[in-house]
């Protein structure tokens, strides 16, 4: 689910560095209910990035 943020970022680095952290905290949010739900995952969540 989107949403609209009233944040003004300064450069496409802070704009897709906080995408990443979103990422990363719904993937980890994802392994916590994995575990709560006694889901097995043994490989890493990979995050994909284009750095251009």
């Amino acid at each position: 689910i989107f949403k609209l943020q009233s944040i003004i970022v300064l450069s496409t680095f802070q704009t897709k560095y906080r995408v990443l952290s979103e990422a990363a905290k719904d993937i980890t949010w994802l392994r916590r209910l994995f575990k709560d739900l006694y889901i097995l995952v043994k490989a890493a969540i990979p995050i994909m990035n284009d750095n251009e």
